[in-house]
């Protein structure tokens, strides 16, 4: 059965209607009746008007227009009955010619519908978001607390359960009571230890166990009801106390040195330390301190302070003085850690900071 084709399905070559039927679900119509009064000619209107009257079924009587500003009314037309009617019942509009078709730039965008676009929106995702959080709670809750069934269930079986747990007491402390009854009272110490040392006496000592009597009727077998005492506390089960062991000392992966002679191919590296000297004179230079390091360590050490490295340290604020980070062996430092090594008014001291790559004292610039 050949299904009813609809109006829709039809292709027609209008290119104001084919921008119209585009641009009108995503512009506002102030903005669209702009672009179209500025990039199309009344002439086109009126044929675009006329084509849209004679291919859609719609109820928007569609006039000629005549006189000022004819081609606006007839665009307002056009606008009208893409409003106000079924999209199956209009044709679906092409353009042939592309560059008639004219550009949406952002001079024809109302920023303040826009703006109340995104603050709708905005309130929208709110809305979803509250109902989405009051929904996890409620599933939460509803989690947590139990079900009615469960709930009726527990707290119909919980006095059978307390009336057997009684009835099993009751029983236990009958029991007890009629053990306690006709047993012989417990020996002391002094007639267990006389017994124990002389076999015979313990013997002719023991009384004799008495016969039990025949039996006559069922109500004579029962015993007789044994007086009624408070019933003694439910035991507490007591959890037996774990030995705590020692823990074992913690075994820390240390470092070792080597002991073979350094006369080998592999030579380890000289351990160093950097030395702070400040409250130098702005006229001193690098080599200047290098220079005073190794004349004025002569005679104090095997030999002369090494300098490894050497830098000046920038400070944050304007100073009249200079302060250096110098670099040297760890086993001279003692000699630059003297006060007697310094002139008067030098400040040292062992640097704090994270070492640094610093310049070595060749390649240093004078400052």
């Amino acid at each position: 059965m050949a299904t009813a084709t609809k109006v829709s399905d039809t292709l027609m070559v209008s290119e104001l209607l084919a921008f119209v039927q585009s641009k009108l679900d995503t512009m506002d119509v102030v903005s669209l009746e702009q672009i179209c009064v500025t990039s199309f000619k009344e002439s086109e209107f009126a044929a675009a008007k006329k084509l849209l009257a004679d291919t859609a079924t719609t109820a928007v009587r569609l006039v000629p227009r005549r006189g000022d500003g004819c081609g606006k009314k007839d665009l307002q037309d056009i606008i009208r009955v893409f409003q106000e009617t079924d999209p199956d019942n209009i044709p679906t509009f092409v353009a042939r010619d592309l560059y008639k078709l004219p550009p949406v730039t952002f001079d024809h965008v109302d920023v303040t519908r826009l703006l109340k676009d995104i603050i709708l929106l905005k309130a929208e995702i709110a809305e979803i978001r509250g109902k989405l959080e009051a929904s996890e709670r409620a599933s939460a809750m509803q989690r947590e607390s139990p079900s009615p069934r469960n709930a009726d269930s527990a707290i119909t079986a919980s006095p059978p359960a307390r009336q057997v747990q009684a009835q099993r007491d009751r029983v236990t402390a009958t029991d007890t009571d009629s053990r306690q009854a006709n047993d012989p009272p417990p020996a002391t110490y002094a007639e267990r230890t006389r017994d124990a040392a002389c076999p015979l006496r313990a013997a002719a000592s023991a009384p004799p166990r008495p016969a039990a009597a025949p039996s006559t009727t069922r109500s004579q077998q029962e015993p007789a009801p044994a007086p009624s005492r408070p019933r003694p506390a439910p035991a507490v089960a007591v959890e037996p106390r774990r030995l705590l062991h020692p823990r074992s000392p913690r075994r820390r992966n240390r470092n070792k040195r080597g002991t073979a002679p350094a006369a080998c191919s592999l030579k380890a590296a000289t351990p160093t330390v950097d030395i702070y000297v400040s409250r130098v004179h702005a006229n001193m230079a690098h080599d200047n301190i290098v220079r005073y390091i190794k004349e004025r360590s002569v005679g104090r050490t095997e030999q002369p302070v090494q300098v490894l490295a050497i830098e000046r340290l920038q400070s944050a604020k304007q100073t009249d003085f200079k302060s250096f980070r110098i670099r040297i062996p760890a086993a001279q430092q003692k000699v630059l850690l003297d006060k007697n090594f310094w002139p008067a008014g030098i400040v040292f001291r062992r640097y704090r900071e994270a070492k640094q790559t610093i310049k070595p004292p060749d390649n240093s610039a004078t400052v």
